[in-house]
């Protein structure tokens, strides 16, 4: 599946209302003398419930508990109830320090090379725990409180682990039972402390951080790399019992599996450290964002349009390639999107440019899909940012906001909030952790080289607000095929010699039908995931679905798929939106694994015709409403898109020795021929 929106994030959630405004417990007074309000904070530690944790207010917000900050220890079943705080305690947050000498009531002392910390929204701390850090993780990624609220976090973090966002915090699932909770909250304690503790051994991490940006970024590393791989439906996915040691298996082996542990973890130290030490933002203006432009750099693959103008689309299938594909021109390439919007004058936004480097030439890249979706009555095509849309549809501006509605109905609308940072004589290397170990040309000045005057890059979070009746309000984006070369996923037939469909036109139920054991399917951005339906109730319109993986990195299909390589099972139910069937499934963790880039929290699948007349059954995504999601510039456009203004990017490809990027249109594409060349020249 492709997606060619210009920043391609879609963001969705679920406010939640009717937090404590003093915490959980807590309460204030004062007296007629004294008009200081003080508060009183109290609550409980549970992975399972701790005692012996150093709780405190953190005042100064810097993630450790400090001479001076209200503090207690916990006691009898994780209780704890700090000294009286006079003061708001609005955009902190409560912390629990979990040292050795800490006892967790189900696994026992926490022993050395364990430690780590929890924390809690102080507004909602009536429970610390691991999904309560999970929130605070959130908030802090968007820029605080002020830009993140704690229900558009709550709302974030329950459609990426399918944990229902009322038990994420001031709920205490020991007391209540819940087992599969518990058990979700001690692999993800363990996760947590395995990370920080192998942050804390690496010497780089150790000179450049703090404490309190090690705290914060064990934890980034852990929801962004880590429970992606074990966690699915708000369950732990996999085959290991509810053990402590199967538990620890489990999370080292995923841990591991991120290249987060012992020496594995260099690799990443150098983006972790530019992320953190680039810090937070200035509030800017995105109007004037917008009339300067900026560029989107991510590493990409896909297909081009060469200098002959034929799209390259890399070798097909064949016997001397050992039955793979190959579907891809250019893989893991840099992809550029540039877009300025002189909002003053212009009626609707220009086509966004965009353009990916392949053998240091800059090439047009082959779009052959169209994103629709759901407005809340029919299925549209979608508006993007660099869409040429109509006046009615063209994006506002609120301050440091841009504001995109996705249909002319303007039922679904994206809101793309940024901070800038300013980058001036800074040193490159501290910020691209790249900078002198890849590119084609690496000049001798490069570590020493410093980025010039008016170099600013952005941090973006994103949301979408929807006003669609029934139980599934947000964005839908469903990705149609429009010049024939793909006519969907297979809803009746097979034929291995030509491997193709015999018919793709089918409707939902031929293919939920058709992709049942054995007949397998695949789906992916960066990389192909195999599924298949294992079962489905029509009168409930509900059913089990298996997922595979996929061990070939080269991300072709894996056509090999068998109900004894289930990697992991969830649920999906189908339901009626414009006249249509949509198949809506959570996304399993798998997917997640083979796609690192994806934050789609549900797939989707749902037949439509495209513009060129083609009908098929198609995949797609689906985000809750309100889920928020924050795109950080980290300096490794491997790990997200990454968004800079133009003085710093021609900077960056100059001192690298990349050809300089085509903003006025001028590339080595020549004009689309509408040919079709998988050779093995790509020029």
């Amino acid at each position: 599946m492709k997606n060619y929106s210009l920043l391609r994030i879609c963001i969705a959630g679920l406010f939640i209302s009717g937090l404590a405004a003093c915490g959980g417990g807590g309460g204030s007074s004062s007296t007629a003398s004294t008009p200081t309000t003080t508060t009183t904070l109290s609550g409980k530690v549970i992975d399972g419930y701790i005692t012996g944790a150093t709780v405190c207010l953190d005042v100064n917000s810097n993630n450790k508990c400090d001479a001076g900050e209200p503090t207690i220890t916990s006691g009898e079943n994780g209780a704890w109830s700090l000294p009286p705080y006079a003061g708001s305690i609005a955009g902190l947050q409560v912390i629990a320090e979990v040292g050795a000498t800490a006892t967790d009531m189900d696994t026992g002392v926490i022993g050395a090379g364990n430690t780590y910390s929890l924390l809690a929204p102080a507004a909602a701390s009536a429970t610390v725990t691991p999904f309560s850090t999970l929130v605070v993780s959130t908030i802090a990624a968007g820029g605080g409180e002020s830009r993140v609220s704690i229900g558009e976090a709550l709302s974030n973090v329950s459609a990426s682990t399918g944990i229902p966002a009322a038990k994420l915090v001031a709920n205490d699932y020991k007391a209540n039972g819940d087992t599969k909770l518990a058990t979700v909250a001690q692999a993800t304690t363990v996760a947590i402390a395995q990370v920080s503790n192998n942050l804390r051994s690496n010497a780089d991490i150790k000179a450049n951080l703090t404490e309190g940006q090690i705290i914060q970024q064990a934890v980034v590393q852990v929801q962004e790399k880590v429970l992606k791989q074990l966690i699915s439906d708000g369950e732990v996915k996999s085959a290991a019992s509810t053990s402590a040691s199967d538990i620890k298996a489990a999370v080292t082996n995923a841990v591991a599996t991120a290249s987060l542990s012992g020496v594995q973890l260099s690799g990443n130290v150098q983006n972790i450290i530019a992320a953190t030490q680039s810090g937070v933002g200035n509030v800017l203006s995105a109007a004037d964002l917008f009339r300067a432009g900026f560029v989107t750099p991510q590493l990409q693959s896909g297909d081009y349009i060469n200098s002959t103008g034929a799209r390259y689309d890399g070798p097909e299938w064949s016997p001397s390639n050992q039955g793979r594909f190959y579907w891809n021109g250019y893989k893991r390439s840099l992809n550029v999107g540039y877009l300025q919007f002189d909002i003053d004058t212009a009626t609707a936004p220009p086509p966004n440019i965009e353009y990916v480097l392949v053998n240091n030439k800059w090439y047009a890249p082959y779009q052959d899909g169209e994103n629709w979706t759901y407005d809340g009555t029919a299925w549209v095509p979608r508006i993007d940012i660099g869409s040429n849309s109509s006046q009615s549809t063209k994006p506002s501006f609120d301050q440091n906001c841009v504001i995109v509605p996705t249909n002319a109905r303007g039922t679904v609308s994206q809101r793309y909030c940024a901070s800038e940072k300013k980058l001036d004589g800074q040193l490159m290397t501290k910020y691209i952790p790249s900078m002198c170990s890849d590119g084609p040309a690496v000049a001798s000045t490069c570590k020493t080289a410093t980025f010039p005057t008016g170099s600013s890059a952005y941090d973006l979070t994103a949301t979408n607000t929807g006003i669609l009746s029934g139980a599934y309000n947000g964005l839908f984006e469903l990705w149609v095929n429009k010049d024939g070369t793909w006519d969907g996923h297979c809803t009746k037939q097979w034929d291995s010699v030509s491997q193709k469909c015999t018919s793709d036109a089918g409707t939902v139920t031929d293919f939920i039908k058709w992709a049942t054991f054995p007949n397998t399917q695949s789906t992916g951005e960066s990389c192909n995931t195999p599924f298949a339906f294992q079962s489905y109730d029509p009168n409930t319109k509900k059913g089990v679905i298996a997922w595979g993986s996929n061990p070939d990195l080269g991300c072709s299909g894996n056509y090999q798929f068998t109900a004894a390589k289930v990697k992991e099972t969830g649920n999906f139910e189908v339901v009626t939106l414009g006249g249509k069937e949509v198949v809506i499934v959570p996304a399993p963790a798998i997917y997640r694994v083979n796609n690192p880039s994806s934050n789609k929290p549900y797939f989707i699948f749902a037949a439509l015709k495209s513009s060129k007349g083609i009908t098929g059954v198609w995949n797609g995504s689906y985000y809750p409403a309100n889920f928020k999601e924050s795109i950080p510039f980290t300096g490794d456009p491997a790990t997200n898109t990454q968004i800079i203004n133009s003085v710093m990017f021609d900077a960056i490809l100059k001192q690298k020795g990349i050809s300089a990027y085509p903003y006025k249109g001028k590339s080595s594409s020549g004009t689309w021929n509408g040919s079709w060349v998988p050779s093995t020249n790509p020029n």
